[in-house]
Parts: C-alpha cells; sequence; structure tokens
C-alpha cells in the first residue's frame, strides 16, 4: 500500500510539471505574438508620422499659393477702384467716325413769292481721321421744306392755262390762289476736315464740303390738288426741280465726352456754286449752325474687347480663390 501512494505521488508530480511546462510554453507563444504587433504597430504609426508630415507640407503650400492670390486679388481690386490709368495704347493711323448731324438753315426765296423759313436738315457723316489731324468723309443730307405748307400765291394767267381747276379767291390784294408748297432737298457731300486744335476736352477744326444735291417744289392747290406751275417774280413760268453743287465752310468744334463719344457743334455759310434752274439755287444761299453726336466705333470695339477680358481676369481669379478656400478647409 504505501508502495501504490509512492507511485501516485509520482504520477501527480509528472503530470503537474507536464501542465507547467505547456503554460509556460502558451505563455512564451504569447509574448512572441505581442512583440510582432508592437512592432507592427510601430510600423504605423512611423507610417502615419509621414504622411501627416507631407499633408502638413500640402498645406503650407496651399496656404501659400491661397495668400498669394489674395495679393493679386487685392492689387487688381486697387487699380480698378483707384483707376489707375493703363498703359497707353498706339493711336491709329486711320480712326473710323459715325457723325449724326442735325442742321439749322434758311430756304431764302428770291425769285419766287415764298417767304423765307427757317429750314431743319437732317444728315449722316461717315468719316476717317488721321492721326487725329485731318478728316475726310462722305455724307447724305435731307430736307423737306414747307411741309404742305398752305399759302396765298398770286394769280397768273399761266397758272390759269396749266391749271384751270384751281379755285381762285378774290381778295383785298386781288385774285389769289390758295396753295400748298413743299420744297424737298437731298445731296450728298464729300468733307474735309482739319483740326487746327486739340485737346484732351475739346477740338477745334475748319470743315469744308462741296457735294452734290436735287431739289424740287411740288405745288397743289388746297381745294382741287391740281398741279399749280411755279411762276417767278417776274411773272414768268418757272422750273420746278433743279439740280445743284452745295459747298459750305465754317467752324466746327467737338467736346469729347470720352476716346468713343463727341459732341460737335459748327456754323458757317453755305453757297451753291452750281443749279441748273436759276429760279430755285440762289434760294439755298445763307448762313447755318448744326449739332450733332459723333462716334468711334472703332474705339468702343477696343473698349468693349479690353473690358472683357478685365471681366475674364477677375472671374478666374475669384475662381482661383474659391478652389485655395475649398482646399484649405
Amino acid at each position: 500500500m504505501k508502495y501504490f501512494c509512492l507511485k501516485i505521488k509520482n504520477f501527480s508530480s509528472i503530470i503537474s510539471a507536464i501542465v507547467f511546462f505547456i503554460f509556460f510554453s502558451f505563455v512564451a507563444k504569447s509574448q512572441t505574438n505581442n512583440d510582432s504587433l508592437v512592432s507592427t504597430i510601430n510600423k504605423l504609426i512611423k507610417s502615419n508620422d509621414s504622411l501627416l508630415k507631407k499633408t502638413n507640407t500640402l498645406i503650407t503650400r496651399t496656404d501659400s499659393i491661397t495668400k498669394n492670390n489674395y495679393v493679386l486679388l487685392k492689387n487688381y481690386d486697387s487699380l480698378v477702384k483707384k483707376n489707375i490709368p493703363e498703359p497707353a495704347i498706339p493711336q491709329k493711323k486711320w480712326n473710323f467716325d459715325l457723325q449724326l448731324d442735325q442742321r439749322t438753315s434758311y430756304y431764302n426765296s428770291t425769285t419766287s413769292e415764298f417767304s423765307s423759313s427757317a429750314v431743319s436738315i437732317i444728315g449722316l457723316s461717315l468719316g476717317w481721321t488721321h492721326k487725329g489731324r485731318f478728316r475726310i468723309g462722305a455724307g447724305g443730307y435731307f430736307s423737306n421744306v414747307g411741309g404742305k405748307k398752305t399759302i396765298l400765291y398770286k394769280y397768273n394767267p399761266i397758272i390759269q392755262q396749266q391749271a384751270p381747276n384751281a379755285q381762285i379767291y378774290t381778295l383785298s390784294q386781288g385774285k389769289v390762289y390758295l396753295v400748298n408748297y413743299n420744297m424737298q432737298l437731298y445731296y450728298i457731300t464729300p468733307s474735309f476736315e482739319y483740326a487746327y486744335y486739340k485737346s484732351k476736352w475739346l477740338d477745334l477744326s475748319i470743315p469744308l464740303e462741296i457735294g452734290v444735291g436735287y431739289s424740287k417744289l411740288l405745288l397743289t392747290d388746297n381745294t382741287s390738288g391740281e398741279n399749280i406751275p411755279l411762276i417767278t417774280k417776274s411773272g414768268q413760268l418757272g422750273k420746278s426741280d433743279s439740280y445743284l453743287i452745295p459747298s459750305q465752310i465754317g467752324a466746327a468744334m467737338m467736346i469729347n465726352l470720352s476716346k468713343d463719344v463727341g459732341l460737335s457743334a459748327a456754323f458757317g455759310y453755305r453757297y451753291v456754286l452750281y443749279e441748273s434752274a436759276a429760279n430755285l439755287g440762289d434760294d439755298f444761299n445763307a448762313f447755318y449752325w448744326q449739332a450733332g453726336l459723333q462716334l468711334f466705333p472703332g474705339n468702343i470695339k477696343s473698349d468693349l474687347k479690353r473690358d472683357f477680358d478685365k471681366w475674364k481676369a477677375k472671374k478666374k481669379l475669384r475662381k482661383e480663390e474659391k478652389l485655395a478656400k475649398k482646399i484649405k478647409s
């Protein structure tokens, strides 16, 4: 029995040794795995540190770009607000312009029964100016004298023969016709103009024009509507239409509102050099004055293009600013 108990005791010792061996083996293996895990974690930390450094570098560069864009935008806004003049654009050798004219003159009836009256002449002139001094151009003009005005027209046997249906009225001054009259004048003229004084706001010049034109006088009886022949002051039958060569010279000024637009004014004298009907031509010899608007389409086009380019540049800067803010956030 004592031997048997000793055997059991030895067996228990062996079992305990085996258990302790297994336990220490497991602990050693766990320690090895923990060391591997710690090593992996350390590597990840180092990798994260490197990534963080790169991110900080990128943010620093982004901040630098953003600051530069802010500086550019502020400089541009300052330039726009302060209206700092831009580099001068070389002046074109020839500059195209368009001029709208409103001329006022007189129709002096020297050979017929009509009284003198103020005349409005409307026209359009196109021209080219050489180096801001010498302008050459051409214009077309129109005038409507009378506008179917009704007048008393002295009786003449020639009228009774050619317009038998015209109504004759007997007044204290004798027999008369009640007549509607209308004078129409059309002419085109080349123009030459020299600017002897130029400044930023004011130009002074001498305009000269010589052209060709056509005038027609229409007389109708107020009652029957029948055409009435033209009778001169000498009592002879006159010609109701005429071809003429008008000329005029004067003094002009232009107020430069900008390099695109100007207000023009002028005065002078118009003289008819030739007329096919002697009874009409002299009636247009008179003083004139005019006011108009002068436009420079070439300058307007250049300004529009420059303003569009400015708008595009500013829009680009705004876009870059938004992008920089987005990256920073």
